[in-house]
């Protein structure tokens, strides 16, 4: 109803396209959807933005800001200050803290999560894999990659109190159960996700004069376009009326308003 591009597979189809997973009596395949390696993804944005001019400082701590008559004048970091007459905080679970010192209130929800890694395995999945009980993918090294939260995203854990090679241990005998073969795991890797508290994403101008914050779980997801809207709004370019009133929901003033 909402135009996202689907098709129901019943099991005859489901078996060619996963032939080493036992078939489901019906699936949904959505044919748009991907993954991406976050890391080559934020590596290759970085070098693109130094291509077109943009200077890194990569490896310090912001620890501050300079604001003064209600203006950003500095951001203050572990080797002094960089002068700067705007500032966009892109930083994930650390935006809160950073907003905070300038006097902005973004409460954020605590939603740890574990990544777990299997050893190499020969090409057993063609597809992204969401199942009720596990979701998992094959990476291009040969390894399966699954959260240890048998219902990833709607995981609403605040506390990850079990031993993390215990959860490693039952996630692989899910993984296990789904490619009909034994998986030992490799690595188990822990993760805070960036939620605002209402679960929404968090975008536009905050506080003093010269702060943009951006910060939302399915980051990678939405990055283009929110980076998009971003920028237009940080360089004075103004927005259309369907991007202000596509952006309105997910504005920081909502939560002190």
């Amino acid at each position: 109803a909402l135009g996202y591009s689907l098709r129901e597979v019943d099991r005859s189809a489901f078996a060619e396209m996963e032939p080493a997973i036992a078939a489901p009596h019906r699936a949904v395949h959505f044919r748009d959807e991907g993954a991406v390696d976050l890391t080559r993804l934020a590596d290759q944005a970085l070098r693109a933005s130094a291509a077109r001019g943009a200077r890194l400082i990569t490896g310090i701590s912001v620890t501050g800001f300079d604001v003064r008559h209600g203006r950003l004048k500095a951001v203050q970091t572990q080797q002094g200050a960089l002068l700067a007459d705007g500032c966009v905080i892109a930083a994930g679970v650390a935006t809160q803290s950073l907003v905070k010192s300038v006097g902005v209130d973004l409460p954020m929800l605590h939603r740890p999560g574990l990544i777990v890694e299997s050893e190499v395995l020969p090409p057993v999945l063609r597809h992204i894999l969401v199942s009720p009980g596990q979701e998992l993918r094959q990476l291009p090294n040969g390894r399966v990659l699954a959260p240890a939260a048998a219902s990833h995203q709607g995981d609403a854990r605040e506390h990850i109190d079990e031993s993390p090679d215990v959860l490693a241990d039952r996630t692989m005998a899910r993984v296990s159960a789904l490619l009909n073969r034994s998986v030992r795991w490799e690595r188990v890797t822990r993760a805070a996700r960036p939620v605002p508290q209402d679960g929404l994403p968090v975008i536009g101008p905050c506080g003093p004069d010269g702060f943009y914050v951006t910060t939302m779980h399915s980051g990678a997801t939405l990055a283009p376009l929110a980076a998009e809207l971003a920028a237009a709004e940080v360089l004075d370019r103004g927005l259309s009326n369907e991007q202000s009133a596509l952006l309105a929901p997910y504005r920081p003033q909502r939560f002190t308003a």
